[in-house]
């Protein structure tokens, strides 16, 4: 190639880069990674019996009709009917009969685009295209087998043109969509064209895929036909076994973008510089199936020039190196012919092949050499051809400059960039190329997430409890994905698994939540630390009920504090404002709550009531900076301060300062006294309260219909509680620091803030707390019908019973969740808050949830932006863990008993005929003189005439096909009323003739009828007819008395003079005949002996039915 020098990128002919952000497989991409990378093969021995049964058709000879030479090849694990159409939102009937090409072509673009880090709903209505690589059409062969009876899906179903629509349609996707087939270099021509499209505009992202699944034999056959596949079964590229290819199954896909449009916020695996595509046009003296070394190299050298780069500057080329003897080396002198012309003979240009450890899969080969070639250039490391071993002597590795990579070796140090090119070739003639690179030699700075073992950053400044997500369409899918992270979740740090199971996940229905903290990954990750939800039906609508007094404690909201530094500077900010005031407290809040339980004041009222309403702020801000936002607000009690706060009626120093005074005023001029909480409603607990006690003791809050809180002084109090407590009604102590609380449970309405004069306040204070009524007027409320979530916010969950008790009596359908609970650590408990209200669908700002800025963000800073110390996204992280369990599958009859059958084509019996009853099977052959060499050895005049034995035969075979047995496991058959009717002429062309064994079954035994036909020019003729059965295992043996002794029959006449005999009256009998010896007879009676060889082999065929 002519010399050409990379030029500054402003100089460059303006081929704008493509960066590939994705990638998907069956059995995922890290997988494919450690298979090429650790020299693994995945060839399997035999075909898999759930795709045909091997053994019905290989036969060692090539040549034989209806056999081929090939056991095995490269097969995906699990059944290729395999498929969960609740995913994508497909019914079980359309799934029934969808073309398995379909099927895994959906699941490898959603694990294409969940590599990418890219979510359903950010995909939804965007202009992606779509471009598949797919030359094979098993399931649309298998369903003419049903002529008659199709159903409305199966034109969609198995129509391999509709692949790519299949995905658009899906996901809905609005870009272009094309179904490409250009044979073995179909992916590469479709990555080919993706890159255009996207260079032009046509769209903003693509995915570019390829499949390959055999489903049935026939494409299995007609490629072993065409003298292709190896014996082995294997890819033996480059090295001198080459014998032919294995073929294989293989579905994948990539997710490609303007680098530009990508190097902001997407993941970046790799780079397309440049790619190109051409044909062979005719190869002088040779066929459509020979490769070309002038047509690879062209296109080769074109895609370095559409690019302006230089070819030196490649240290890798991933071959087609399928492994054929005479396709590896004319490719290997087509790529030095089209990379070496000014290469240093000090650096050879280094090749592998894909194909040695996956097999060749058709038209998704050019997928997996592209993502190999794309890992290479991304992990600096080459991986070594599997099973190379010597050298192909025509490939000349010295002469034309290449090196073939035999073990794992780094990438070479003495190349500025990281780049290797890729070459595909279809069968037909059809070249393509493609150039990838690292993203490091265009954005040296980008990085994404690694495994700690080879990560160059940390995440030791990092202290804090992290929310960690996860979510499916099914409960047992996420069990699955939950079982499938914790095996590789201690691999990497804590802040990238948050993140990106967070952030650039697909949010669905089934979902789940653990809160971790970094070096307990893997404990995390247990599925029994995951708590499981569902999605609502109806976007989530938020009620704040914030908690009225009595609810604190000590070191309330300690860790969030510590954890969390909004939340700590909301409390700093109220000591701000109290301090400012007269008369000043005596203590600050930050003090109060970081005091432990033995000298804590939280208990007393001046300070329990500014310190709960301080956290209720404090949770309020943090929640809000999450993305937890309420619809309304209901407060009890002293909790309706919070409520006007969060409802935005009154300031957040307002609302401290209005709890600062209750609490100032109730602990001076307030009676000493205290409060019973009663399991009863507020009828019922007038029963327990003695008349000599009832002026003194009165009902402080309704709480639910069937709780009361009890407040008076201290002695009335105690005797209730002694009755309560005689008669097991539920009842709870507390001191008389009553939570004193925008629907209000003062007026039990909807309320304004004009509403909330002085005199409220003090109404707030004073009056019974109608919290059972607000409830019932919220869940009553047309304007707050859409509410079905009510988040208790506060330092306890103090009104889980009465909310759920109001909701049950009423029947109001609204989830509860709590935020804080006495006692636990608080910062744990604010993220499981988030976790719940996650697993009902509320969208979360996981980005702020799991901040590790050391200030609190801006509440106008709704970007986030990668930084340092920000988490980073994996893109190797476990794929999406498919739910198989119910099967949807249809395929006729006819086509499943070919699939399933175990007898290989019979020489002169042939195969059965499928679909047919039971009781009246047949076979058909084409009797041919060329396949079965004994035929010519059988005449009669100038005819080959099937022999009369041969009849016979075929009813046997045909017999022990019928009942399933092997010859050995047959003691002997029984023949009646055999009718040779007319002869069975062989013709001499190569067509043969086209004969039919018929079996029918006889009742009242086993007794079978037997014919044998052939059709010639639309005639239809019966040669034999006869009965067989197969003798009892049992069944004493004939023997047939002779009545002479053999040395009486003294005259002996050699066996040949008889042949010749019989040759001089037009019966010809070959050596395959010619197995009589001599004959003897006594020269008077009609009775004659001879020797005859009973042969279990013929000597002209090799390897017989």
């Amino acid at each position: 190639m002519p010399f050409i020098q990379d030029t500054p990128a402003e100089q460059q002919s303006g081929l704008e880069p493509i960066a590939i952000c994705g990638m998907g497989s069956v059995d995922s991409p890290a997988k494919f990674w450690e298979t090429i990378r650790d020299k693994q093969s995945v060839r399997t021995p035999k075909v898999p019996k759930n795709r045909f049964n091997i053994n019905a058709h290989y036969h060692p000879d090539l040549s034989r009709p209806g056999s081929f030479s090939a056991t095995g090849g490269y097969f995906l694990d699990g059944n290729l009917e395999d498929f969960d159409p609740t995913f994508f939102n497909m019914t079980p009937v359309e799934a029934q009969w969808l073309d398995p090409q379909q099927r895994k072509m959906l699941e490898v673009s959603y694990e294409c685009l969940e590599n990418a880090g890219v979510s359903l709903d950010a995909i939804a209505g965007t202009n992606t295209a779509v471009y598949v690589a797919s030359f094979t059409a098993d399931y649309q062969q298998m369903s003419v087998f049903e002529r008659d009876f199709r159903h409305n899906y199966v034109a969609t179903g198995v129509d391999v043109g509709i692949i790519s629509n299949r995905i658009n349609n899906t996901f809905n996707l609005g870009g272009p969509s094309f179904t490409i087939n250009t044979a073995c270099s179909s992916s590469v021509y479709a990555i080919h064209n993706a890159c255009h499209a996207l260079r032009a505009r046509d769209c903003d992202a693509a995915i570019a895929g390829g499949v390959n699944l055999i489903v049935i034999v026939d494409q299995h056959m007609n490629t072993a036909k065409l003298g292709v596949l190896s014996p082995t079964s294997e890819c033996h590229t480059f090295d001198e076994s080459a014998d032919g290819y294995g073929r294989a199954e293989g579905a994948g896909a990539l997710y490609l973008k303007r680098l530009s449009d990508a190097i902001s916020e997407d993941s970046i695996r790799g780079v397309i510089r440049s790619s190109a595509a051409n044909t062979n046009g005719r190869v002088e003296g040779m066929g459509i199936t020979f490769p070309s070394v002038l047509g690879q190299e062209r296109v080769l050298r074109k895609s370095y020039e559409r690019a302006n780069l230089d070819p030196n500057k490649t240290a890798y080329l991933e071959c087609h190196g399928t492994g054929t003897p005479s396709g590896d080396p004319i490719e290997v002198r087509a790529v030095s012919n089209g990379m070496n012309d000014t290469r240093s003979t000090e650096k050879p240009l280094l090749l592998g092949g894909v194909k040695a450890n996956i097999g060749h899969s058709g038209a998704a080969s050019g997928i997996f050499a592209v993502m190999k070639a794309a890992m290479c250039t991304e992990k600096g490391q080459i991986p070594g051809v599997y099973g190379f071993k010597t050298l192909n002597l025509n490939i000349k590795d010295k002469e034309w400059n290449v090196k073939i990579v035999q073990d794992l070796m780094d990438w070479p140090t003495d190349f500025d960039v990281r780049r290797a090119s890729v070459s595909s070739f279809g069968y037909g003639g059809t070249n393509a190329h493609v150039i990838v690179e690292s993203i490091d030699s265009l954005c040296p700075w980008y990085e994404h997430g690694q495994p700690k073992a080879v990560a160059k950053y940390d995440y030791a400044n990092v202290d804090r409890p992290l929310l960690v997500t996860m979510s499916a369409h099914g409960q047992k899918t996420l069990d699955r994905n939950i079982r499938a992270h914790e095996k590789v979740a201690g691999d990497y740090h804590l802040p990238d698994l948050a993140y990106t199971l967070n952030c650039r996940r697909s949010k669905l229905a089934a979902r789940g939540y653990t809160v971790a903290v970094p070096g307990q990954e893997a404990t995390a990750f247990s599925p029994y630390r995951f708590s499981c939800g569902s999605k609502l039906e109806k976007p989530v609508k938020i009620g704040f009920v914030l908690t009225g007094q009595g609810a604190q404690w000590p070191r309330m909201g300690y860790e969030a504090m510590q954890k969390f530094p909004e939340f700590n500077e909301t409390i700093e900010g109220l000591d701000r404002v109290l301090r400012r005031i007269e008369p000043k407290p005596t203590w600050s809040l930050k003090e109060v709550l970081e005091e432990p339980a033995e000298t804590s004041r939280v208990g007393e009222a001046e300070i329990s009531q500014p310190a709960c309403t301080a956290i209720q702020i404090a949770i309020i801000d943090l929640f809000g900076s999450w993305g937890i936002e309420p619809a309304v607000t209901v407060g009890h009690s002293s909790g309706e301060i919070a409520a006007a706060y969060t409802a935005g009626r009154i300031s957040g120093p307002e609302a401290i300062l209005a709890a600062y005074f209750r609490g100032y005023a109730v602990a001076r001029a307030a009676p000493v006294g205290t409060m019973l909480a009663v399991g009863l409603g507020a009828d019922e607990v007038a029963d327990y309260v003695p008349e000599e006690v009832a002026e003194g003791v009165t009902v402080a809050c309704e709480n639910s219909p069937s709780s009361v809180t009890l407040s008076g002084n201290s002695d009335d109090i105690a005797v209730v509680k002694e009755i309560l407590d005689e008669t097991k009604v539920f009842n709870h102590f507390t001191w008389r620091r009553h939570p004193a609380g925008m629907v209000s449970s003062v007026m039990a309405s909807e309320i304004t803030s004009s509403q909330l004069s002085i005199s409220y306040w003090c109404d707030n204070l004073r009056n019974r707390v109608l919290f059972n009524s607000a409830i019932q007027v919220l869940g009553s409320s047309e304007k707050y019908a859409d509410v079905n979530v009510l988040l208790e916010t506060g330092p306890h969950a103090a009104l889980k019973g009465p909310v759920k008790q109001i909701c049950n009596a009423n029947g109001f359908e609204k989830s509860y969740v709590a935020s804080l609970t006495r006692g636990a650590d608080s910062a744990t408990a604010l993220l499981k808050t988030v976790g719940e209200m996650y697993n009902r669908g509320l969208d979360i700002n996981f980005e702020y949830v799991n901040s590790m800025k050391t200030s609190a963000p801006s509440p106008t800073a709704m970007t986030y932006n990668k930084k340092c110390n920000a988490p980073r996204y994996l893109p190797d992280l476990p794929p999406y863990q498919w739910n198989y369990e119910t099967v949807y599958w249809n395929q006729p009859r006819t086509m499943k008993e070919l699939r399933d059958s175990k007898h290989p084509r019979h020489d002169i019996l042939g195969r059965r005929i499928f679909g047919l009853s039971n009781n009246v099977s047949t076979w058909k052959n084409m009797l041919r003189r060329r396949d079965v060499s004994w035929f010519e050895d059988h005449t009669l005049g100038p005819d080959v005439v099937f022999p009369a034995a041969g009849h016979l035969s075929l009813a046997i075979e045909a017999l022990l096909q019928q009942l399933d047995l092997e010859p050995e496991n047959a003691d002997g058959v029984e023949f009646r009323d055999i009718d040779i009717q007319k002869a069975l002429i062989i013709p001499e062309d190569d067509d043969g003739i086209e004969v039919h064994t018929r079996l029918e079954t006889l009742a009242g035994g086993g007794w079978y009828r037997f014919s044998v036909e052939s059709i010639s020019n639309d005639l239809w003729t019966v040669h034999s007819t006869g009965k067989i059965q197969k003798q009892a295992n049992d069944a004493p043996p004939r023997r047939t008395s002779f009545p002479h002794k053999l040395n009486q029959l003294h005259q002996q006449v050699p066996g040949k003079r008889w042949y010749r005999s019989l040759r001089r009256v037009g019966f010809s009998y070959g050596s395959n005949f010619q197995t009589m010896g001599n004959v003897r007879a006594n020269g008077r009676d009609r009775i004659a002996a001879a020797g005859v060889t009973v042969q279990t082999k013929c000597s002209s065929i090799d390897h017989e039915s």
